[in-house]
């Protein structure tokens, strides 16, 4: 993982760092494109609001042991910012509930 870099004002609590993980969703999946500890911008193909409640599952392979099931995190988070992408895809910055994450081995 990479630190992002900062431009400007930043808003943010927490480091972020540049990682593509597959997240699962109630609804559909999507991919993160960075993620800190509260919170991570995830790219979907879903249609999402700002003020949303999502439940996220989150998929961290073990670099170390490709064999070995990966982690999954469950996650709650709320969307506070949305981008429309040229793909036709959705940019969502998804700020997490404090406290709420569970790991897990993925079966």
């Amino acid at each position: 993982m990479v630190p992002t870099r900062s431009f400007g004002l930043e808003r943010r609590q927490a480091e972020r760092f540049v990682v593509s993980l597959p997240v699962s969703m109630r609804h559909g999946r999507g991919t993160t494109r960075d993620a800190s500890a509260s919170g991570l911008y995830l790219i979907t193909d879903q249609r999402l609001s700002v003020g949303d409640q999502l439940e996220l599952t989150v998929t961290v392979p073990d670099p170390d042991h490709p064999e070995a099931h990966p982690l999954r995190l469950d996650l709650k988070g709320r969307v506070v910012r949305l981008e429309a992408h040229e793909t036709g895809t959705v940019g969502a910055g998804i700020a997490l509930d404090e406290g709420n994450g569970h790991l897990a081995r993925a079966s």
